[in-house]
């Protein structure tokens, strides 16, 4: 049985911290699916989860069979360290809302959050980032302020 998890456990879990892992939703159990990086094989599932040093990949052979099919695969992922389950929001970092759609593109796509719940009208475009904050309200990217000067909109 794979472990959900809401916040890790005093004991065991803590395990799991430090390791190079693949994040993506899962639909049907309405949380993230944790894939440890190196077996390709699902170790946790977590509702609230922080990486660091992240990668936005997507499999572009799949999202092709997306399209063709019109049917959901797994083919995007958020690769990094596991740093939290249960991940606080870090101060001094710029927040971006990223989001994925294979009929829109085939990147991962961020905009800014200006206030809680609303962003800016400029889309940039994503391949990586310094941590992640993985919630079911989204996936917010944050950057340093100078990363965050290195970003230029994209048009969709």
């Amino acid at each position: 049985m794979i472990p959900h998890y809401d916040k890790l456990p005093d004991e065991g879990g803590q395990e799991l911290l430090g390791r190079k892992v693949k994040v993506y939703r899962n639909l049907k159990q309405s949380c993230f699916s944790i894939k440890d990086a190196n077996t390709n094989r699902v170790i946790a599932h977590a509702d609230i989860l922080m990486l660091s040093n992240v990668q936005f990949t997507v499999s572009e052979k799949t999202r092709q069979r997306v399209l063709r099919e019109k049917k959901k695969y797994v083919h995007a992922y958020a690769v990094g360290i596991l740093t939290a389950i249960e991940g606080a929001w870090k101060e001094g970092f710029k927040t971006f809302k990223v989001t994925y759609n294979p009929f829109k593109g085939d990147s991962f796509v961020g905009r800014q959050v200006v206030v809680e719940g609303e962003c800016d009208d400029k889309t940039y475009l994503f391949k990586s980032a310094s941590m992640l904050r993985l919630t079911d309200t989204g996936l917010y990217a944050l950057l340093t302020p100078t990363r965050a000067a290195f970003l230029t909109p994209q048009t969709i």
